[in-house]
């Protein structure tokens, strides 16, 4: 991928990929993660991780998440929200797993996308 997408319309159509997957989309959800989902008070959950899932999971931090039932939507904030930059970082030195408040994720994305569609209504007309 290039520097990013050619245009918002591009990357509100581009059904290959996931709303987390988008260049533009994933960094404002940086500014969102560190802010407001990561606090149990947010309702993130907080999982002891212990050495078979090290042994089970060890560089597939994506399989961990299915695992534990995330939806492949959000597996990008999950893993950023870890302190990850790619699954493959997962090891045993991650002692819990951190699952953010999925449902402020899901509030979270529908701005986005919402924000990022008008913005295209906007330059278009």
């Amino acid at each position: 991928m290039a520097d990013g997408p050619n245009s918002i319309e591009t990357m509100l159509n581009d059904q290959s990929m996931g709303l987390a997957d988008q260049y533009d989309m994933r960094k404002r959800l940086e500014y969102f993660i560190k802010d407001l989902v990561l606090t149990v008070e947010a309702g993130a959950t907080f999982i002891p991780l212990n050495e078979l899932d090290y042994l089970r999971y060890k560089f597939d931090f994506y399989a961990l998440l299915a695992q534990h039932n995330v939806n492949p939507e959000y597996y990008w904030p999950v893993m950023r929200a870890n302190g990850l930059h790619r699954p493959t970082d997962f090891d045993e030195r991650m002692a819990q797993l951190i699952i953010p408040n999925i449902q402020v994720l899901g509030v979270i994305f529908a701005t986005l996308r919402s924000n990022s569609l008008m913005r295209a209504r906007k330059n278009k007309g």
